[in-house]
């Protein structure tokens, strides 16, 4: 079985340059909205859970705090590495 570095890659190796999170944001979204046949609606608004469409501030707020707190931290994006393939860089 060959080892895991040999299996894996990053975007910056498939694409040869840097990808930025809104640009990977985007394109995830544009593919789930493609594979489930939906339209994300991120626009203000009463959230679907409040017969509405769209995001409440409190879930906006949310989504910064864990991006913040939890999505941007080496210690979260990191911690199910392989020593072998050593530790994440951005």
């Amino acid at each position: 079985m060959a080892s895991l570095a040999g299996r894996i890659t990053s975007l910056r190796a498939v694409l040869g340059r840097e990808v930025s999170f809104a640009e990977v944001a985007v394109a995830l979204q544009a593919g789930f909205e493609q594979a489930l046949g939906v339209c994300f609606d991120l626009s203000p608004g009463p959230s679907p859970m409040q017969g509405g469409g769209g995001i409440i501030d409190e879930e906006w707020e949310d989504a910064a705090r864990l991006r913040q707190t939890k999505y941007t931290r080496p210690a979260w994006n990191t911690r199910h590495w392989p020593e072998s393939l050593g530790r994440a860089t951005r």
